[in-house]
C-alpha cells in the first residue's frame, strides 16, 4: 500500500464508524504499568507492519499502520476491505471501533502498551555503552537494553514483586531511523509472543 493511501487511511480514522465508538477508560488492574503520553517519545512516525500474534497454541497475523503523532497514537489493523478496527489514544482515553465481527484477541491497553513497548524510547536518548538500565518514572518497573552500534538488539522489562517479564528482541533498524525491520516481544506473564515487522517507514514533519 504506497503511502498516500495509508495516510487517507489515517485522516479517515475520527469518520469511519456510523456510531460514535466507545471509549473505554486505561484499565490499570489488567496490566502492570499505564500508557504513557505519545507526545513522550521520539519524533512523529507512520509505519506499515505485518503483526503476528502467538498464543495458547493459536496464531493470527494481520497487517497494520501505526502512526505516533504530537500526542496522538493510532493503530489500524488492516483487512482486504480497509480497516477492520482502529485504536486510538489521545487524552489519556483509548477508542476503539472494531468492525472485525468478534473479539480482539488482546485487550486494547494490552496492544498499546506493547506498541510503546517495542517502539518507543525509555532510557532517553543518551547512550554511552553497550548495556543500560533505566527506571520507570513511577519506579514500578526497570528496563534493561543491549545495543550493538547504533542498532538496540534487546531490551527487556522487570518488575521487583513479579518474577516474569516481557523481552523484546529486535532485527537491526531501517537506515536513516531507529525503527527496527523485525520486532519479537514474549509477555512471560501473560504467555504470548509478538512479531512485528516493519515494512515501510514514514517519518512526518
Amino acid at each position: 500500500m504506497r503511502t498516500a493511501a495509508l495516510m487517507a487511511l489515517i485522516a479517515l480514522v475520527p469518520l469511519v464508524a456510523c456510531q460514535p465508538p466507545p471509549v473505554t477508560a486505561l484499565p490499570e488492574e489488567i496490566h502492570p504499568s499505564s500508557l504513557r503520553p505519545p507526545s513522550d517519545f521520539g519524533p512523529d512516525v507512520m509505519l506499515r507492519q505485518r503483526v503476528t500474534a502467538s498464543w495458547q497454541g493459536r496464531e493470527e497475523s494481520f497487517d497494520a499502520v501505526l502512526q505516533k503523532q504530537g500526542g496522538r497514537l493510532v493503530l489500524l489493523g488492516l483487512s482486504e476491505l480497509g480497516v477492520g478496527f482502529s485504536l486510538v489514544f489521545e487524552h489519556g482515553q483509548i477508542t476503539l471501533d472494531n468492525r472485525t465481527g468478534r473479539e480482539l484477541p488482546f485487550p486494547p491497553s494490552f496492544i498499546l502498551m506493547d506498541v510503546q513497548r517495542v517502539f518507543f524510547p525509555w532510557c532517553g536518548d543518551e547512550r554511552t555503552a553497550a548495556f543500560r538500565r533505566c527506571k520507570a518514572a513511577d519506579g514500578t518497573f526497570e528496563i534493561a537494553e543491549s545495543w550493538k552500534g547504533d542498532d538496540l538488539s534487546s531490551r527487556s522489562f522487570h518488575w521487583a514483586d513479579e518474577p516474569s517479564r516481557v523481552v523484546i528482541q529486535y532485527d537491526p533498524a531501517w537506515p536513516g531511523s531507529r525503527v527496527p525491520r523485525r520486532a519479537v516481544l514474549v509477555s512471560e506473564r501473560f504467555g504470548y509472543t509478538l512479531t512485528i515487522e516493519t515494512l515501510e517507514v514514514q517519518l512526518l514533519d
